[in-house]
């Protein structure tokens, strides 16, 4: 159980009886932090809670934050952008080659949105 509060996630202490924070839960909550997010902040808790509660990501965790990356519309946020979102395509194609590892197989949708998000992230 994550039971500070840090920066990346400020409802930490904050937990529920009985509500553990897994990879569905913390997917949930970035995929609505995403809307509102800058870039820099959706970038590090994409990185930070997983790596400090060794949790692994599912596929829908790369696929939405590259759908963030895509959606990038701030004028600032172009340059760096491209870079944040070549690091998820790298970790992205582990997973997409590697369907078993991730615990199950991965949909054909999940597969071709992870795809134009990264197309959609490099054509502007």
């Amino acid at each position: 159980m994550y039971s500070t509060a840090t920066a990346s996630l400020p409802f930490a202490d904050k937990v529920f009886r009985g509500v553990e924070l897994n990879p569905k839960l913390l997917g949930a909550y970035l995929s609505v932090f995403y809307r509102h997010a800058t870039l820099d902040a959706a970038r590090e808790l994409f990185l930070k809670p997983f790596e400090d509660l060794g949790l692994e990501r599912t596929p829908r965790i790369y696929v939405e934050a590259l759908e963030r990356c895509g959606n990038t519309c701030r004028r600032h946020e172009r340059r760096e952008v491209v870079g944040f979102a070549d690091g998820l395509l790298e970790k992205w194609r582990v997973v997409e080659e590697n369907p078993r590892a991730a615990g199950k197989p991965i949909h054909a949708r999940t597969v071709e949105r992870a795809h134009i998000a990264m197309t959609c992230t490099l054509a502007v």
